[in-house]
């Protein structure tokens, strides 16, 4: 696996250089904890409370029942759990299973090591059941399972607030730290081989960029990405076939990756696809952001691929994760290249503004120094 950051800006590039020359892997031994008396707390889709999990029976957070350690915790205080349904079951919590295809290929897949062990047989034999916290349904979780063997249905999604006599909560084969740097375990790269091993080998495909771009016009409003048009249209006049994998089934998606010789994407859920490349393919990550994504770093190290960083943004980095994101030709871009690219300053483009309008942190920020809001 190698790491290439020459076209990282030089004020990133020295962050950058430290995270990818690390290794993410953590050696340790994973097993589970059991709580008597717990509350499974449910996703509130009403008000888009979907960052859910598991509260003691004195109604303290379970950490590791989290979509990932130390994530949304403010909500505890206010369940009120004298109006728990009670249930004389022991149950084996496999987590919220949050059906973005980021957090499908990661955050979903962290609990499953423990059902393919015999001490979890033995628990499902003596009458335990599986229960997990899914806001909504989604293909792509259902395709996943299928291909590690199991089928969702077989899992109970937890949706009104719920006291069970015994919860037995895996350990989770991603884990983050305090500091948001993620490590993985080998339960989780056995399981991703369980995955990888399921999809067709066939004859090279070639090279594939993944774009958001038909994702990001369906409504302005909520756009998260701006720009990536002009990104698109590099890797376009290099050979890439450009690729829209909302408009694939799950299967004819990993299919593409797995067998291609080049795949390149913007950072994010859509780089996660890396995941199904074959080791040593070349990978090709355009930031949208200076926000070192952990999980990526993960899945790089996991598909042992080479991946080359190229920065092609204005985004503001108040932005962080969740974006909105502002993408454009940079000299970076030029210089990954190998020639100038014409091309509009972003500066000059209403959709740079609407960007700022959108984000109201950096319109609050702009406002105060002009004076116009204290």
């Amino acid at each position: 696996m190698k790491y290439n950051i020459d076209y990282i800006n030089k004020k990133n590039s020295a962050r950058l250089e430290e995270f990818v020359n690390q290794s993410w892997f953590l050696d340790k031994s994973l097993g589970y904890s059991i709580y008597d008396h717990a509350y499974i707390v449910p996703a509130d889709m009403s008000n888009l409370h979907f960052h859910r999990g598991v509260l003691t029976s004195q109604g303290e957070i379970v950490d590791s029942s989290l979509l990932f350690e130390g994530f949304k915790t403010d909500w505890a205080n206010s369940v009120e759990l004298y109006k728990a349904q009670k249930r004389t079951e022991t149950v084996i919590y496999l987590g919220l299973l949050l059906p973005v295809w980021g957090h499908i290929l990661t955050d979903c897949l962290k609990k499953l090591w423990f059902i393919r062990t015999d001490l979890c047989k033995q628990y499902i034999s003596e009458g335990a059941k599986f229960v997990a916290i899914i806001p909504w349904h989604s293909k792509a979780l259902d395709t996943i399972f299928d291909l590690l063997g199991f089928k969702i249905e077989n899992i109970e999604n937890i949706k009104v607030l719920t006291q069970f006599e015994k919860v037995i909560i895996p350990d989770n084969s991603i884990v983050r730290n305090s500091d948001n740097t993620r490590y993985y375990t080998k339960e989780y790269s056995d399981t991703v081989k369980l995955i990888t091993d399921k999809i067709p080998d066939t004859k090279p495909y070639g090279k594939y960029y993944f774009t958001r771009t038909s994702f990001a016009k369906s409504k302005i409003w909520l756009r998260r990405e701006y720009g990536e048009s002009e990104i698109e249209s590099v890797f376009r006049k290099m050979g890439y076939t450009v690729i829209s994998p909302e408009k694939l089934n799950p299967i004819e998606t990993m299919t593409l990756i797995k067998n291609c010789e080049s795949f390149a994407s913007t950072e994010g859920s859509i780089s996660h696809n890396v995941l199904f490349c074959k080791p040593g393919t070349d990978v090709i990550i355009v930031r949208k952001v200076d926000f070192v994504n952990t999980w990526q770093l993960i899945v790089n190290q996991v598909a042992n691929v080479n991946v080359t960083y190229i920065d092609a943004h204005k985004s503001i980095i108040s932005s962080g994760c969740l974006g909105p994101f502002y993408m454009s030709i940079t000299k970076e871009m030029e210089k990954f290249v190998g020639h100038s690219i014409f091309h509009i300053p972003y500066f000059l483009k209403p959709s740079f503004w609407w960007y700022l309008i959108q984000n109201r942190k950096i319109t609050k920020r702009i406002l105060i120094s002009l004076n116009i809001i204290q």
